[in-house]
């Protein structure tokens, strides 16, 4: 059985729901980032902190796993472009797990649905 690193990093938001994000790395240098609750003003921070630690010159995939949360602002939206930028200038790819409407419906509002490579299952964007 492979074992995968994992960090966790807990972002408690007076007056919003938790936002939780777990970085696990896998071999052949992804790494998948999973995202619970909402991403907002309040939660984007942690989580823009999150990807500078977990994305280095070793990842070759980001996987943003979205599936879980429960609502997408436009300083999320943000932070997924900026990934977006900082993971191509590696010579990487990101992809995004998202099925949910909270999620979807912004990308798509925002034109953000065609620039995004997105996949219903996290077992789709690991393939």
């Amino acid at each position: 059985m492979t074992e995968y690193i994992q960090d966790t990093l807990p972002v408690d938001l007076p007056g919003s729901e938790v936002a939780d994000a777990t970085a696990a790395h896998r071999p052949g240098g992804i790494v998948v980032i999973t995202v619970v609750g909402e991403l907002d003003m309040s939660s984007t921070p942690a989580f823009q902190e999150l990807l500078g630690a977990e994305v280095d010159a070793t990842c070759r995939r980001l996987v943003l796993d979205l599936s879980g949360v429960s609502f997408l602002g436009s300083s999320g939206l943000a932070a997924l472009v900026e990934a977006r930028q900082v993971v191509h200038s590696q010579d990487a790819e990101l992809r995004l797990v998202c099925a949910t409407h909270a999620v979807t419906r912004p990308l798509h509002a925002t034109g953000l649905g065609e620039v995004f490579d997105i996949h219903q299952t996290l077992d789709g964007a690991l393939a």
